[in-house]
């Protein structure tokens, strides 16, 4: 799956006068440090086994049942998904990600997982990540702008709208 979003991206109002060849400012949530790990039981083929989980899994271990050989042990953070509105006035899903890890496989570093409906998981290194987010952060000012545009013509064609 590949997506590019190519836009002209204008500075939000809350950012004018802002320099734009300098960061926009933010601030970290949490400390980057190293967050504690726990150890939970799970069955490995049927053997008891004591698993290390890094804090950001919440994956109910104990209650796997189908966990044949150590590879198969598989951490996932929360998942944060993407609604969308259809047609018919419901929601569906247009887009999940979360943190994933399969620690005793050949490639067992973390990774963010982006899955779009019907579509298999797409791993996404932390830079990769990083890049897709400036995508989308474009695709939805490109959408607030479309937003702007049609409050415009609405006003345009029932000037008592806005009221």
């Amino acid at each position: 799956m590949s997506m590019t979003v190519e836009h002209t991206v204008n500075p939000s109002p809350s950012l004018a006068g802002a320099d734009p060849d300098q960061p926009v400012p933010f601030a970290l949530t949490a400390a980057a440090e190293k967050p504690a790990e726990r150890t939970v039981a799970t069955l490995v083929a049927g053997v008891p086994t004591v698993i290390t989980c890094p804090s950001w899994c919440v994956k109910n271990h104990a209650a796997e049942t189908d966990v044949m050989c150590i590879e198969d042990v598989s951490h996932a953070g929360s998942e944060t998904v993407l609604t969308v509105p259809t047609f018919g006035g419901g929601t569906e899903e247009a887009l999940d990600v979360r943190l994933v890890q399969w620690p005793h496989c050949q490639r067992g570093r973390p990774y963010v997982s982006l899955r779009s409906p019907g579509e298999d998981c797409t791993d996404l290194t932390a830079a990769a990540a990083s890049a897709f987010a400036d995508q989308v952060i474009a695709h939805g000012v490109a959408l607030r702008q479309l937003a702007r545009q049609l409050a415009a013509v609405e006003l345009l064609e029932d000037p008592g709208a806005g009221r």
